[in-house]
């Protein structure tokens, strides 16, 4: 159904038994049924994982669990969109689902199977396969803002490498946050601060003499004070206002800033141009696509289409899908021998062909440990299978304390993605060591990870070839499980049960019907399928 305001509608007719899941990076339960979604790319720092809607995808697959079986629809709009999932009830008509978008066809690709995890390959084989990563990108990948923000930002990366190996804890990789990029207090994508980093190379050096590989973040946005701006202006690789012809500009870190727009071909080449000359010539292997939701709401803002001028709010998510893909052309080339890395925040569903995503700017609290968990689940369960969280939560007033810390980083080895990373307000900062008291039993949970690496890989393998998800609901092996848990399956032969609850140190945890049973994983004690304390 389409109106002369230019939005498109479906709605469905529902049977009251049916139960919904799906659509992605989404709060609150993994069940949907009786909510309302919006379908629109944000930059949702310090969220509520437990009820913030939107968030930083475009994944508009429902999944839908009936009596019989199941059945998943994909929505093939790029534009912001809204579910119902049963919250209206209208006296005048019979219970029913509804999709809006605001632009754009009513296109829809509609898929069956027996179970519901069923759907999962499916929605992979339509919007293609994973990337297949490198064995490192399994490690613990280290990260903080507060490090490159610091005025001796050089000084503050080398020291975590002594820290790491004066607390003898393993780890692969490090995440460059913009704090490299500043000039002044503000942050220019594609800059080196000569400040903080006299010669780039040194640093990167040190990192990988001692076996660490880098990843910067870059940022689509170029603030209209950027030395590169007025030059990137003249060359028309911006996102445009089409009514003036001038680069169509929004709110970004530290002022306004233009766009670059991934549908000009001119501004692929210049991106992929300076990841290669600002950063994997300074030794930077490996790109974290970040703060690319592209949230410019003029209607006026209109984008090359590749030759085809096109609205930005009919396709704004495939912006980062782009980006991202040029990231990964720019690495390759550089590396052909070798399977890019690449991490992107935002982006719509096939964005797994290149990347590995994330939960974004989570908050640091016991509930989102809680429901971040069950996010997790849903975006593999929808179609991002190689994922992770910020572990100690990203943003708030303070870290994280010793109990919630340890928590977060015996669920966070148990993810596809494993990285430490925050911001909070006081200055503090997660790190392995930051707690004496607790520090060997996150050097022992981070070296379990190490030892689950082959495992992993082995996952993510069959995740690239095969479709099949690294994390899977526990209903995926007992379709008699689907109340609502904090439990999750790596592959199918490793259940994870969390304590996510503050003060909890036994719990009661509920295995799936297998033939042979389950083992403890750490003291190979058997138990039969069925509920058991913990």
């Amino acid at each position: 159904m389409g109106t002369h305001t230019g939005r498109v509608a479906h709605h469905r007719v529902r049977n009251i038994d049916d139960r919904y899941y799906g659509l992605g990076e989404k709060s609150g339960d993994l069940e949907r049924t009786g909510r309302i979604f919006d379908m629109r790319c944000l930059d949702a720092l310090g969220y509520d994982a437990g009820s913030t809607d939107p968030l930083y995808k475009h994944v508009p697959f429902l999944m839908t669990r009936t009596a019989n079986g199941a059945f998943g629809i994909f929505y093939d709009n790029l534009s912001a969109s809204r579910f119902n999932l049963g919250a209206e009830v209208d006296n005048y008509h019979r219970p029913f689902t509804s999709w809006q978008a605001d632009h754009g066809d009513i296109d829809y690709w509609v898929m069956t199977a027996d179970h519901l995890c069923d759907l999962t390959p499916q929605i992979l084989r339509l919007t293609g396969n994973p990337a297949f990563l490198p064995r490192w990108a399994l490690g613990y990948s280290g990260s903080t803002m507060h490090y490159t923000d610091a005025p001796d930002a050089s000084c503050q990366l080398l020291k975590f490498i002594d820290l790491l190996r004066e607390h003898a804890i393993p780890c692969d990789s490090f995440q460059l946050s913009s704090g490299y990029t500043t000039i002044g207090s503000r942050r220019y994508v594609f800059t080196w601060d000569r400040d903080k980093f006299s010669q780039p190379t040194d640093t990167t050096r040190h990192f990988r003499d001692a076996g660490l590989h880098l990843a910067a973040n870059i940022k689509p946005a170029l603030l209209t004070t950027h030395p590169y701006y007025r030059d990137v202006a003249e060359a028309g690789i911006f996102v445009t206002n089409s009514r003036t012809g001038e680069p169509a500009t929004s709110m970004f870190w530290g002022g306004h800033g233009g766009n670059v727009d991934f549908t000009n071909p001119r501004g692929v080449q210049w991106w992929k141009g300076n990841v290669r000359h600002q950063l994997i010539d300074m030794g930077i292997e490996s790109t974290w696509n970040d703060n690319n939701e592209y949230e410019l709401w003029s209607e006026d803002a209109i984008c090359d289409g590749f030759g085809h001028p096109v609205e930005l709010d009919r396709i704004r998510p495939v912006q980062a899908l782009l980006m991202s893909r040029a990231s990964f052309e720019a690495q390759r080339e550089a590396a052909p021998v070798e399977r890019p890395f690449l991490i992107s925040r935002s982006g719509p569903l096939g964005l797994q062909r290149y990347v590995q995503t994330w939960s974004g700017d989570n908050s640091t609290s016991w509930r989102t440990l809680k429901y971040n968990t069950r996010m997790g689940v849903g975006m593999s369960m929808s179609g991002l299978v190689n994922f992770g969280h910020d572990v100690g939560g990203f943003a708030g007033t303070a870290r994280p304390g010793p109990e919630l810390f340890a928590r977060w980083v015996a669920n966070g080895v148990m993810h596809p993605r494993f990285t430490i990373h925050s911001w909070h307000n006081d200055g503090s900062v997660n790190e392995p060591w930051m707690y004496p008291e607790i520090t060997d039993i996150v050097r022992e949970m981070i070296r379990l990870r190490y030892r689950l690496i082959p495992f992993l890989y082995t996952l993510s393998y069959l995740a690239a070839e095969r479709r099949e998800p690294i994390v899977n609901p526990v209903f995926s092996l007992d379709d008699t499980l689907h109340e609502e848990s904090d439990d999750f399956l790596l592959g199918h032969d490793l259940l994870v049960a969390s304590v996510v609850e503050k003060g909890q140190t036994t719990r009661t945890v509920t295995l799936p019907h297998v033939s042979d049973g389950w083992f403890e994983f750490d003291t190979g004690v058997h138990h039969d399928p069925g509920t058991v304390p913990h």
